[in-house]
């Protein structure tokens, strides 16, 4: 706040949701502007995954990389909701799937305390599982509340986690390659930074037209998970 030379006392404060935290953020913030609280909110994020890997458990450590993404929402001047659905969920049964170990996280008084490995832990086998059969259901169901059908979706931009579960997702909704938003190669597994790094990128280099609707949809660490339907209109980015 103060490195961007806010000098007004608005607030500021933290959402930790994992790979999906832009989803929970952007649904934070149309929460907000709707209820009239606020007319323009400025959400970050980023997540410096280097500092929080395991370097010695090769099968998680190469996956991720650091990143940074932003978005400023506004009140509609034309009353025009460019949010057209959003909507968030968690299953923390099956929380052990990503999870983020810090040592003392155990209280002794309560739980035998039994030190584990610092880092990121991920079950690969078991993230695939489970986001290869929920988010293709999920996205469809997204799209069928919001009163819209599948031709009404020009892209899907999902969170950036591997190559692999993107290209499953796509599969099974059976969306076209120039549907389907993916920069990972460049960057990694960006964490919440991936789905605003892979938007602007690709409205940038022209492969995302202005003007179009989307889906950005997330999942992560807890278990999160969560999809947007946007209408990206001229200037967004």
């Amino acid at each position: 706040q103060t490195r961007l030379g806010i000098t007004t006392q608005i607030p500021a404060f933290d959402i930790t949701a994992a790979c999906t935290g832009l989803i929970y953020a952007l649904n934070i913030a149309k929460a907000y502007i709707a209820s009239g609280m606020y007319k323009t909110i400025l959400l970050v994020a980023t997540d410096n995954n280097s500092r929080l890997v395991n370097w010695e458990d090769r099968g998680t450590s190469i996956l991720f990389g650091d990143g940074a993404g932003a978005m400023v929402v506004t009140a509609s001047d034309d009353g025009v909701d460019d949010i057209i659905a959003i909507d968030i969920k968690a299953d923390g049964s099956i929380g052990d799937l990503i999870e983020l170990a810090f040592d003392g996280k155990n209280c002794p008084l309560v739980e035998q305390y039994e030190p584990k490995p610092q880092g990121i832990r991920m079950n690969g086998r078991g993230v695939y599982t489970f986001v290869a059969k929920v988010l293709p259901h999920y996205v469809e169901q997204l799209i069928a509340d919001a009163g819209m059908k599948a031709e009404d979706i020009d892209y899907l931009i999902p969170h950036q986690a591997n190559i692999r579960i993107i290209q499953a997702v796509q599969e099974r909704l059976g969306y076209s390659d120039d549907k389907v938003v993916t920069n990972i190669k460049y960057y990694g597994n960006t964490s919440a930074a991936s789905i605003p790094l892979a938007l602007a990128e690709s409205v940038e280099k022209g492969n995302v037209k202005l003007g179009s609707t989307a889906i950005l949809c997330g999942f992560g660490a807890g278990m999160t998970w969560g999809g947007a339907i946007v209408r990206l209109r001229e200037g967004i980015c």
